[in-house]
């Protein structure tokens, strides 16, 4: 079984990969109980940091003893996790010289982490937007040092997914055959801080956003070989989106009415999916080819299901075969497994 969402919380050991004039953007820890008092300060303004799991060993959350994690993944019946950052899914800077350093820093310490373990450790690349030659480089070292996607947040710090600004790592993605993964999370402080506490507002929705506009500005059809996986928001919003755009396709015009059996799949998108996520429904507008599931494995919020791949296992609501599906044969096309 694939774990198509999992993390690693970043730690002391991730920002000891900061390379010569990098250091000077060293994150400092603030020690704290909880996710909203426990961080760093980046570039003079507090970053929270999650805490994650308390179940599991900080060593196994930190990714410094990949050999645990392995531990943990057979106990779980899980053959490969797919990581991503928690730090980084935040508006964690505007600064382009420290978002180009930490995320550096970063992919090192994953590749690093993940070196005797490639088959079974996957990771998704975290780019600097705000220097796309930088992030260009940092997708062909993920590339050649195990990374198995790109990942992005719903909104990027100074632009949407849509715009032309990230044609370029879209394009370096699809010739390498990496996948552009859109996680929720959101790279712009203002709209952050101006959301406050309404995080699914903040990190989650901007995930709808995103394949909303990749959809309506007809984005997949430029990069035809490009796959697009929308990860940590669940899947129950995908009918809705499609029934809506068609909606407005047949009164304002703008587009072709979508066939919204095969939508999805046309597309080359994938959706993360929950356990209490309605799965008959659903599939109703997606192919049983383009859904996967994910843990939130290291963390532990209202995104978290570490035995979520089990409980799957469990639905005869949806067929054997269709389950298989999401559990490999889906997250291991996405991922290029």
């Amino acid at each position: 079984m694939i774990d198509a969402d999992t993390h690693v919380i970043e730690s002391e050991t991730t920002w000891d990969f900061l390379e010569g004039k990098d250091k000077l953007f060293r994150p400092d820890f603030i020690k704290g109980e909880s996710r909203f008092t426990r961080g760093w300060t980046i570039g003079g303004h507090f970053v929270w940091g999650d805490r994650g799991n308390d179940d599991l060993p900080w060593s196994v959350r930190e990714m410094t003893d990949p050999d645990t994690r392995i531990k943990f993944m057979n106990d779980l019946g899980v053959d490969v996790q797919i990581i991503y950052p928690s730090v980084l899914v935040t508006p964690f800077t505007t600064d382009t010289a420290i978002q180009v350093a930490l995320c550096r820093a970063y992919n090192r310490f994953m590749a690093n982490a993940t070196r005797q373990h490639r088959k079974r450790l996957r990771w998704a690349v975290a780019v600097p937007t705000l220097n796309i030659d930088e992030a260009i480089d940092e997708i062909i070292y993920g590339h050649a040092n195990g990374a198995s996607a790109v990942m992005l947040r719903g909104i990027e710090t100074n632009c949407n997914i849509y715009d032309e600004c990230l044609f370029p790592l879209f394009e370096k993605s699809q010739d390498l055959n990496l996948a552009i993964c859109i996680h929720s999370g959101n790279g712009n402080k203002e709209i952050v801080d101006a959301l406050g506490d309404d995080f699914y507002s903040a990190f989650v929705l901007p995930v709808v956003s995103a394949f909303n506009g990749l959809l309506n500005k007809k984005i997949p059809s430029i990069f035809p070989k490009l796959r697009w996986g929308f990860i940590e928001a669940g899947a129950m919003w995908v009918p809705m989106l499609i029934r809506e755009m068609n909606r407005r396709f047949d009164k304002l015009g703008g587009g072709e009415i979508l066939r919204e059996d095969s939508v999805v799949s046309d597309q080359n998108f994938f959706i993360t999916t929950r356990t209490d996520n309605d799965l008959p429904y659903i599939l109703k507008w997606s192919s049983p080819h383009n859904l996967i599931i994910g843990t939130d494995f290291g963390h532990e919020d209202v995104q978290s299901e570490i035995d979520a791949l089990e409980k799957l296992r469990t639905k005869e609501s949806i067929g054997s075969e269709v389950i298989d599906n999401i559990l490999i044969s889906n997250p291991r096309n996405l991922y290029a497994i």
